[in-house]
């Protein structure tokens, strides 16, 4: 398990995921670390999802994960079958990132626990309640299919 929260990582990132790219990571924390849209997308890409078969718990709560990396974040959990657990609590999602996390989360059989509590949703691409009615929808597919807990 690896926890790095609130260090403010930005510019570091690249060295840090250098670092971890031959551990086998069974937890990784990165909250509250100023990511941002291009850190998000280093953890996706190089150790969350795609090239680290053995993490089960992944943190990116408080980070601005950004409209692309939700969807490539969901594009990932389609075909992962070890992460466990994913939070994005506080995390600013819009309402098609949130329609493609709910697909995504019904095809993978691994994910057992989402967290999306206090979901910063200000200026974050939210139309009219059209929708905020996809991603409800979306989301309540999720919970019957019995994905999320």
């Amino acid at each position: 398990s690896l926890e790095i929260v609130h260090c403010e990582l930005g510019p570091k990132l690249p060295l840090l995921l250098k670092a971890l790219e031959n551990i086998k990571l069974r937890q990784l924390h990165l909250q509250q670390n100023e990511l941002f849209e291009e850190g998000t997308r280093q953890v996706i890409e190089a150790l969350a999802l795609q090239s680290n078969g053995t993490l089960a718990a992944l943190s990116l709560a408080h980070d601005r994960i950004g409209v692309a990396n939700v969807k490539a974040l969901a594009e990932a959990l389609r075909t992962n079958s070890a992460l466990f657990e994913l939070n994005l609590n506080h995390a600013c999602l819009s309402s098609d990132g949130i329609v493609a996390l709910a697909e995504a989360i019904v095809q993978n059989r691994s994910l057992k626990q989402l967290s999306l509590r206090r979901l910063d949703l200000t200026g974050c691409g939210w139309g009219d309640w059209g929708d905020l009615g996809k991603a409800y929808m979306a989301l309540a597919r999720v919970l019957r299919a019995g994905q999320a807990g």
